[in-house]
């Protein structure tokens, strides 16, 4: 069973993609991987409030805030109209009070109210549908499979996957940022919960080339609005079904090897998922459901040996956080998990560049993402016969054909990614 496809409003079953019986990361695995704590993501560790458990990494974010100019300020892609598409696309996710959705647990979302809320005020029965008590009996796996990927790619997924929930990838413990509290989730996620369905979400392309300004910003913005939607929503229609569903933005699970399991993508050099129809350029989140599906395969096109060639993203990155040369097991910073070859990032010098690329305000912090790791990838071409043409040559694993397709890349796109649209910082 192949990953469903939604482009440009067409549904299609993906094709002409090399599928694998398990993922290629099975053969990097270099000793036991531990369970990954929440609360060591970058981002969780830049929302500990003074005196907390990391003051260290904290103080070295607050001097580098704004030091890239006020904001905004008369400079493509800080304007005050820059900043008003920012906030215009993160409006749902910020409104809904679940951003990434790491800030939604049931104890919180009580307060505040959230669409990521695992048991909320969106029930059937709270709509004015009657709830229906009784599971609906389930016959054929991959019937509903297909049933629930048609769902996700009405409601707005541009790539949908099922894959056996492997537990390695649940959150040893969830972190609540605003409550600075810690989550018992194998308390929370019982063991009759087998399944994820991982969905992806494009972000703009034109947007995206104004990496690394706020409007850059914005197209990750409006990525987790519509996150904030799909998931839920997702939930919802199977929960209808009487089934268990626990929507996820970046909370509870890790969604990267969550999508390859699925089969949306690989794993590529800076740490994000590269799928074959958007490269890099998507949003992910997950729906753990107990729901009876059949998974959809893992794929193999060629990103990890494209990627052991290419070093674009680690060339431009701002804050030069990605890793240069050969995958390694070992971390780099607390915010890595050792154990799989794999390029890890910095994810310090990353969130720093965040800081510095924003601005202190009257009420706090405001920083601002980058996603010039994102706009450089070759992989972010949008469809067309060259673009296609030479994922083909990827997909077909030539080292001699992936340096020169690296070379065509570099004359006609070097000079974008230096001046105009693509500037450095």
């Amino acid at each position: 069973m192949s990953v469903a496809v939604n482009l440009k409003g067409k549904y299609y079953r993906r094709r002409g993609i090399k599928e694998v019986s398990k993922p290629a990361y099975v053969n990097d695995v270099m000793e036991p991987l531990e369970r990954y704590d929440e609360k060591m993501t970058p981002l969780s560790r830049g929302y500990v409030p003074p005196g907390g458990w990391d003051d260290v990494f904290l103080e070295t974010l607050v001097p580098v805030m704004g030091e890239r100019g006020p904001v905004p300020r008369e400079e493509p892609g800080y304007t005050q109209i820059d900043l008003a598409q920012r906030i215009a696309g993160f409006h749902c996710a910020m409104a809904a009070n679940c951003h990434t959705g790491n800030w939604t647990r049931p104890r919180l979302s009580e307060k505040l109210g959230c669409f990521y809320d695992w048991e909320g005020p969106w029930s059937p029965g709270a709509i004015g549908l009657p709830w229906v008590p009784d599971k609906r009996p389930v016959s054929d796996p991959g019937e509903m499979s297909e049933i629930v990927q048609e769902t996700a790619l009405f409601l707005g997924a541009s790539l949908v996957g099922i894959t056996a929930l492997d537990r390695r990838w649940v959150y040893k413990k969830g972190w609540e940022r605003y409550g600075h509290e810690e989550i018992e989730l194998d308390q929370m996620i019982p063991p009759s919960i087998k399944y994820a369905v991982v969905m992806a979400i494009e972000t703009n392309y034109d947007f995206v080339r104004h990496a690394p300004t706020a409007k850059a910003s914005a197209a990750a913005g409006l990525g987790y609005s519509k996150m904030a939607f799909l998931a839920p929503a997702l939930a919802k229609f199977i929960a209808s079904l009487g089934y268990s569903a626990i929507a996820c933005g970046n909370d509870t699970a890790l969604s990267v090897p969550l999508a390859v399991d699925a089969g949306l993508g690989q794993l590529g050099r800076f740490g994000a998922l590269i799928t074959p129809e958007f490269g890099p350029r998507v949003r992910l989140c997950k729906v753990l459901t107990d729901l009876p599906l059949r998974p959809t395969a893992p794929i193999d096109f060629g990103v990890t040996e494209f990627c052991d060639i290419c070093e674009k993203c680690a060339e431009y990155c701002p804050s030069q956080a990605i890793l240069y040369g050969k995958r390694t097991e070992r971390a780099r910073t607390p915010s890595t998990n050792p154990g799989l070859l794999k390029w890890p990032l910095d994810g310090e010098k990353c969130l720093r560049f965040w800081y510095r690329n924003g601005a202190r305000t009257e009420t706090g912090m405001y920083h601002i993402d980058c996603y010039q790791c994102i706009n450089v990838c070759p992989f972010n071409k949008m469809p067309g016969v060259g673009h296609d043409l030479v994922r083909w040559f990827v997909r077909r694993k030539a080292p001699l054909m992936d340096r020169v397709l690296l070379w065509g890349d570099d004359l006609f796109y070097r000079p974008l990614y230096k001046t105009g649209l693509h500037g450095r910082g």
